[in-house]
């Protein structure tokens, strides 16, 4: 719970013009490489679970 409360504050985190400009570039310097999750997890993508009876 208190993480849950901290991170709530981040919306209200405001960021200057030149403060986002940076944090953009940074951003988009960073190389993504591989899969965001593996193929025998990604077979579950899209899968809702049952309803609860």
């Amino acid at each position: 719970m208190p993480h849950m409360i901290e991170n709530i504050g981040a919306a209200a985190v405001r960021f200057t013009p030149a403060e986002l400009a940076e944090l953009n570039r940074s951003v988009s310097a960073i190389q993504i490489r591989g899969a965001r999750l593996p193929d025998a997890v990604l077979v579950f993508s899209g899968t809702e679970a049952p309803p609860k009876p």
